[in-house]
């Protein structure tokens, strides 16, 4: 095994969870309480969010906690203690169902205990991962014998839960443990099961500000706020039945006296809602507990206090190095995480503020929490420019994630994908590159004295300039090239010297390079294999030679492929994917190459062919009375045969002879005065040059040209006398010679011309027959206007 292929460590799976405010203050090494970031002499202010102790800001700096330089500092995190205890955004819509099926008055959940007690068991199954028994219980009704009740009517309380050793769910547990919790949380009934009282309603027209309907609650207001200690253990003490009980005091006082007004909404706070869950958690601590174990992995003692994960009493500050400043000709250009991290130490400092208006306050409460939430995640804000922000979920989340990109990759690498478009010049089993995905791609070529000067060049050009190179690899360790266009010389240069391994003994300087490999760009000649989702035959995944086009921006295919691809143009993608090495190059080219595709593996029918421009073209050129001058014959002839792929030729270059196509050898005229060329004597030309150094073939098939076609009118027969159908309605060929008929409908398809080729000389004789008559044709429209004047 290659030494870049072994692993010593695999990671199996990776488990999120939320700090709590303990873990913060332990992980942080300075507690943050400016909201500037540098002085007037551009230095980090202490305390501030670009404080020195969290690592070096500037690459001459010593970080002040480690004292290591910028290159070895891992970084350091810091941390803010926020005035106000607030929602955690992530876990915002969790807590807002929790809170609505929660009793304000009893602090248990508003459903029945024994449909509660069901709905606990089924998550005891499925966290010992018993799925199939759960989903059983889901299915069948409740026993009366299920659940024991005491003499007064209530739940036995079970016992204290039991450490499941911290085991984590597997995806399957979890999708049925968070079904199981939204069933829960969408039973909606109008009074609690338990004690008979009915809630508020509650809203939530911000992200993270909750809101009932109640009483004027400037005293619960005043209460909440005054009540809550930032210098203390954030207990909230309720001697008086003030906050959310007293509220509904207030209402059953309302429903008496009918002297209250209860269309004022006012807030429901997070001290507020804090005491609630405490006292649920207690309460029903049998589901909670297990709710804890999907949410979050804790140990029993973590569990009953996970409450406190649905809210935060500090934040947690990245290193310095992980939110760096850029600079740019137009100044200095903050990190989008440093912007909105001030915006929260900002509305943070205002709330600590003395103010005696309440509603103040509260207002200043409402900002911090919606800057907390831009900083969590930045789809909940209230405008499109904080939408587009960076927030810690946008860059854990979907494709552009860090756990895609960085940690999962793409579902497959190596591969690009773009919308098809049509190119009748090129063969039909060549497939065509657009620059942008050129530049990309790229292959671990081993350097060898043959291709030295191609990867050198490559090197030269870089990531940038196509055909260039982006990595190159010496005895196992890879390294990026760099940007500037000076230091690459250096290592163009010295691609097949060795590093000093010359001078020892028994080594052989001429095989130095054998352990340096160049990841050059896609280019002209690499063999690709190519599919259309969905891929549901043999034929719809087909390798294909390379060819890059510049200007191009899609990728461009022939139209013989669109039937084993099952595609058309428009606006369908298909995907490039481009093997490593060259077993798999060889694999591709002599398995599933284009040209070999030619027979359906179904029945053995031909499955592929040309449109119809190209039949009406074929039809134009060999009926009878299509003549063609010198130059026009030369220019169909070699249009058609000379392959647009081979190698450029300049002006004083000697021209190789590998990339050189065979002579072509044209035909006498068949009138001599004026000299004029037939179009059968274009495929006849077209044939021996196929078919050069092989014998030739003789064939006679019926067209599909109607009668009608051929005559101008009707001839009148005598009665008895039988009509002969005109000689070119049959084709005939003899010795490659196509001496009547006409190329139609039926010469692409089944026992057509195409299909005796494949039979008598090869696929890939096929598919350059094929190829040579979607340049021919498409040149003999062109050049002669007749599609144009038909049209």
């Amino acid at each position: 095994m290659e030494q870049e292929q072994a692993t010593s460590v695999e990671v199996d799976s990776i488990l999120f969870g939320f700090y709590t405010d303990d873990e913060v203050r332990r992980l942080s090494v300075k507690r943050l309480t400016r909201s500037e970031r540098l002085d007037a002499k551009m230095c980090p202010v202490p305390g501030g969010l670009l404080d020195p102790a969290m690592g070096p800001v500037n690459a001459n700096d010593t970080c002040k906690t480690c004292a290591q330089q910028p290159g070895n500092c891992p970084g350091h995190f810091g941390h803010i203690e926020l005035s106000k205890p607030l929602f955690n955004p992530l876990l915002f819509d969790t807590l807002r169902d929790l809170l609505r099926s929660t009793c304000f008055t009893c602090r248990k959940f508003r459903l029945s205990a024994q449909l509660v007690d069901r709905y606990a068991r089924e998550l005891e199954l499925l966290a010992r991962g018993d799925v199939v028994q759960a989903k059983n219980l889901q299915d069948s009704a409740v026993s009366e014998e299920s659940v024991e009740m005491d003499e007064d009517g209530s739940v036995d309380k079970p016992a204290p839960p039991s450490d499941r050793g911290n085991k984590i769910w597997t995806s399957i547990q979890l999708k049925e443990a968070h079904s199981i919790f939204s069933k829960l949380m969408k039973k909606r009934v109008n009074k609690c099961a338990n004690c008979g009282m009915k809630n508020p309603p509650i809203k939530c027209q911000i992200y993270g500000w909750l809101t009932i309907q109640g009483t004027d609650g400037s005293a619960v207001r005043r209460k909440a706020i005054t009540d809550y200690n930032l210098e203390g253990d954030g207990h909230i003490s309720n001697p008086n039945g003030t906050g959310v009980s007293g509220l509904m005091d207030d209402r059953v006082k309302a429903s008496s006296n009918q002297t209250k007004d209860l269309s004022d909404d006012r807030p429901l706070l997070a001290t507020e809602v804090e005491s609630i869950l405490k006292d649920l958690w207690e309460k029903e601590a049998r589901f909670c507990m297990l709710l804890c174990d999907f949410q979050q992995n804790l140990c029993v003692s973590e569990k009953r206090r996970g409450y406190e994960m649905f809210f935060l009493k500090s934040m947690l500050v990245p290193p310095n190095r992980f939110r760096p400043s850029t600079n740019s000709s137009l100044g200095i250009m903050e990190h989008p995480q440093n912007v909105m991290l001030s915006k929260v130490q900002e509305a943070n400092l205002a709330l600590q503020h003395d103010n005696p208006n309440h509603m103040d306050i509260l207002t200043r409460w409402r900002d911090l929490q919606t800057s907390v939430n831009l900083f969590y995640d930045s789809s909940k804000g209230l405008v499109k420019s904080d939408k587009d922000g960076h927030g810690v979920r946008q860059l854990v989340d979907k494709k552009t994630g860090i756990v895609r990109q960085k940690i999962m990759g793409k579902r497959v690498n190596h591969s690009c994908r773009t919308v098809i478009s049509p190119d009748p010049f090129l063969a039909v089993n060549e497939i065509g590159i657009p620059p942008a995905a050129a530049s990309k791609l790229t292959y671990p070529e081993k350097v060898t004295p043959w291709n030295a000067k191609n990867l050198r060049g490559a090197i030269r050009n870089g990531a940038e300039i196509h055909p260039g190179a982006t990595h190159y690899k010496v005895n196992n360790n890879l390294y990026k090239l760099q940007a500037d266009h000076s230091k690459r010389h250096p290592t163009a240069k010295t691609l097949l010297a060795s590093r000093g391994s010359i001078s020892q003994p028994g080594k052989d300087p001429r095989c130095e390079f054998e352990s340096k490999v160049v990841y050059r760009h896609i280019q002209d000649g690499d063999i690709v294999l190519v599919n259309r989702q969905p891929t549901l035959h043999k034929p719809s995944m087909m390798a294909h030679v390379v060819r890059v086009l510049p200007g191009e921006k899609t990728i461009r295919m022939h139209y013989a492929n669109c039937s084993t691809y099952n595609a058309d143009f428009d606006g369908d993608e298909m995907n490039v994917h481009f093997p490593q090495d060259e077993i798999s190059r060889a694999e591709a080219i002599n398995i599933v190459d284009a040209n070999k595709q030619y027979i359906g593996p179904r029945s053995g029918e031909a499955v592929r062919g040309l449109i119809q421009d190209h039949i009406v073209g074929a039809v134009l050129l060999t009926k009878v009375d299509t003549f063609l001058s010198r130059e026009e014959y030369s220019q169909l002839v070699y249009g058609s045969c000379v392959s647009s792929t081979r190698g450029p030729c300049q002006s004083g270059k000697r021209v190789s002879i590998v990339n050189d196509d065979d002579t072509l050898e044209l035909l006498p005229p068949a009138f001599v005065k004026p000299e004029r060329w037939t179009g059968k004597q274009v495929i006849t030309t077209i044939l021996n040059h196929l078919t050069k150094g092989h014998p030739p073939f003789t064939v006679e098939m019926k067209g599909k040209i109607s009668v009608q076609y051929l005559t101008a009118k009707v001839r009148h027969v005598a009665e008895g006398e039988k009509l002969r159908d005109p000689e070119e309605l049959v084709l005939y060929i003899r010795h490659n010679e196509l001496l009547k008929g006409m190329i139609d409908k039926n010469q692409f398809g089944n026992h057509g011309i195409i299909h005796t080729v494949h039979e008598l000389y090869g696929a890939d004789t096929a598919g350059r027959l094929l190829s040579i008559f979607s340049r021919l044709f498409t040149l003999f429209l062109a050049v002669s206007w007749i599609y144009l004047w038909n049209r």
